[in-house]
């Protein structure tokens, strides 16, 4: 979530808007940072009292806990909202609450798929508008594209671990059919589940699996560029921004049907060749798109085929559309 609140911030310094970037430490505010679910009363109290003083025209909130400051504060504000029921619902009827009262408060709701609106609206009563996160095409497009072996990523973010198992099963029958295939699975990843995965796999082909748990965005990224394919197994993220990241970078993708991802990997996309879907759950199925696209990966064009896709997400296109909700709900000024 950061990167996504420190490139919205600088795209709307290029344009002359007044934004800053806040947490309850900083005294400034305009868009205010992800605090984390963490944050307590203390901080909530802080960061309104800082709000209440700079007195700001919009707040943009990424996290129920700055939409409760916002409105303490009496300053009116949209809220992002990111996997409701996979995280929210989670933890508990307090967090329930809290979320609710944010979104009912809130100038405008935004949700970043047509997924994530469909469940809030069914969790929560609660329309909103749909505005995916947008990337900065041009900085992912330089990160340097250095193919060997044929290697298939996963980033982990928003992954359950049922799909990971699947994802570990579709690759077993992958590596039967594509020589010297490896499997990268990247990101956050507890012991118990980096067991269970390894479990899963032949011993011939354990040495075969890479579990990077510590890998950041940063690494993630690289690792796009070292690639054949990025596969996002699961369809229940509400957000598809390392799907985009994955094409900006040149890398095509392959993902379940049904979710966030595969609104971007849709027809029109799997026909200009940037990647494949299969039905969620279907080990065969992930299989099959996660060969063919490993085998289509060198060709030639398919680097330029997947940027141009991911561009349809850049800032320059994202970033009109949250001006125009931050218009619509702060009044003309």
């Amino acid at each position: 979530m950061h990167d996504v609140v420190s490139e919205l911030a600088a795209w709307l310094h290029s344009y002359g808007w007044p934004v800053e970037i806040v947490a309850s430490n900083d005294p400034s505010i305009g868009l205010s940072r992800a605090l984390g679910r963490s944050a307590g009363t203390s901080e909530v109290l802080g960061l309104s009292y800082r709000l209440k003083r700079l007195s700001p025209w919009l707040v943009h909130a990424f996290e129920p806990t700055e939409a409760d400051a916002a409105r303490m504060a009496g300053v009116p504000y949209v809220l992002s909202v990111p996997t409701v029921a996979h995280a929210e619902v989670s933890a508990g009827p307090d967090a329930l609450r809290e979320l609710e009262v944010c979104l009912r408060s809130a100038r405008q709701v935004i949700t970043q798929s047509r997924a994530a609106a469909s469940n809030l609206l069914q969790t929560f009563g609660v329309e909103s508008t749909v505005v995916p996160d947008g990337v900065d095409t041009k900085r992912l497009g330089a990160v340097p594209i250095r193919r060997g072996r044929p290697l298939v990523v996963c980033p982990t973010f928003e992954i359950d671990h049922d799909d990971l198992e699947m994802l570990v099963d579709a690759f077993v029958l992958v590596a039967s059919s594509v020589d010297g295939a490896q499997l990268a699975i990247a990101g956050p990843l507890s012991s118990k589940s980096y067991g269970e995965l390894v479990s899963r796999m032949p011993e011939r082909l354990r040495s075969q699996l890479l579990v990077l748990e510590k890998a950041d965005r940063k690494r993630v990224l690289t690792m796009f560029g070292r690639a054949s394919v990025t596969c996002v197994p699961s369809a229940t993220g509400s957000s598809g921004r390392s799907v985009v990241e994955s094409l900006a970078v040149g890398t095509p993708v392959v993902c379940a049907d049904g979710g966030s991802a595969a609104e971007i990997i849709d027809e029109e996309a799997v026909v200009a060749g940037a990647g494949l879907r299969f039905a969620a759950g279907d080990v065969g199925g992930c299989a099959e798109s996660l060969t063919g696209v490993m085998e289509q990966s060198s060709s030639e064009g398919v680097v330029e085929r997947c940027r141009s896709r991911a561009y349809l997400f850049d800032w320059s296109f994202v970033g009109p559309r949250l001006v125009e909700i931050y218009r619509h709900s702060a009044g003309a000024f």
